[in-house]
């Protein structure tokens, strides 16, 4: 699950002398676990959209991914014989992270309704313009020049990747969805940082956010009246359910874990960049959805955005 992604890459940073310190085969097991782990991020589209194309909603699809998903961290957790408990003040802070960070996935499912895949996973690696701009607003931490070009670059990118079928064609309710999708985790992860559970163990961390976002789902769900309780129709539903809730999830969090410990976290973010890529190729090869040069050049430019406010960010 992707709410364990910044936790794991606030581990102290050591990109220097990566290779000497670590060996070159811990080095470049670090760096493929890394571009793994954004890689089967980057698959979510692979799986969630073929389920609602087949009518599933797409909050259902989004309530039994983190239902199996949790489950299957469960399992992990046993087996690591990680423990549950967690004091009444961490459980009110994991309830916080884990409604915005629900949140963030109810934005970003939707706007694939609207949008391709590969559209909604690029404007939504935004996230960490959004979050140099929050660190700006509310904690007045100062932005660079290379910070502030970032952003200007990243803009334009969306601007691109908007207008890339034509200014008749731009869908806003979809780029509104998947801005707000990387709004609302932008703030998610200055809240993680923040909060009094920001050093609490991976397995359980993800453990609640999970647990309280399924509630979170159900109870969204019921309120809409949109929640599907029996949506599998073929056995390909239940592949694309399962397979959703665990190589975007479970797969993309070990390999992370992996790759932060061995090359650091800035190598580990600039890799990330693999998961857009993944998102639009797939959109592209399987899905058919439209890819000018124009959208080619807002990729780009939102990529080389992120890259620069990532290095800027770099002590």
């Amino acid at each position: 699950m992707r709410a364990a992604r910044y936790i794991l890459l606030r581990i102290p940073r050591k990109s220097k002398a990566l290779v000497g310190k670590y060996g070159k085969g811990s080095f470049f097991k670090g760096s493929l676990s890394a571009i793994i782990s954004s890689m089967t991020y980057g698959l979510i589209p692979l799986f969630s959209i073929p389920l609602m194309k087949k009518g599933l909603n797409f909050d259902t699809v989004l309530f039994y991914r983190f239902l199996l998903a949790c489950i299957a961290v469960a399992i992990l957790m046993k087996i690591k014989k990680v423990h549950y408990s967690v004091s009444f003040k961490e459980f009110k802070a994991l309830t916080v992270l884990s409604l915005l960070c629900n949140t963030c996935s109810l934005f970003f499912f939707l706007s694939y309704t609207y949008l391709g895949g590969g559209v909604t996973t690029t404007v939504h690696f935004l996230y960490p313009v959004f979050v140099t701009l929050i660190m700006g607003i509310f904690f007045r931490e100062k932005i660079s020049v290379k910070g502030f070009i970032s952003i200007v670059l990243a803009v334009i990118g969306v601007a691109l990747l908007s207008l890339g079928e034509g200014v008749e064609k731009i869908n806003f309710k979809g780029i509104l969805f998947a801005l707000s999708a990387a709004i609302f985790y932008a703030f998610f992860l200055v809240f993680s940082v923040k909060s009094t559970v920001k050093d609490m163990p991976v397995l359980r961390y993800t453990f609640y956010i999970q647990v309280i976002g399924v509630f979170y789902l159900l109870l969204f769900c019921l309120l809409t009246g949109s929640f599907q309780w029996f949506p599998v129709h073929d056995t390909s539903c239940v592949i694309n359910i399962i397979l959703l809730a665990l190589i975007p999830t479970i797969v993309s969090i070990i390999t992370l874990v992996e790759a932060v410990r061995r090359i650091g976290s800035t190598l580990t973010s600039v890799l990330g960049a693999f998961e857009p890529i993944t998102a639009v190729l797939i959109g592209v090869l399987v899905f058919a959805e439209p890819f000018t040069s124009v959208m080619l050049l807002g990729i780009l430019l939102i990529i080389l955005g992120v890259f620069g406010i990532i290095v800027s960010q770099k002590k």
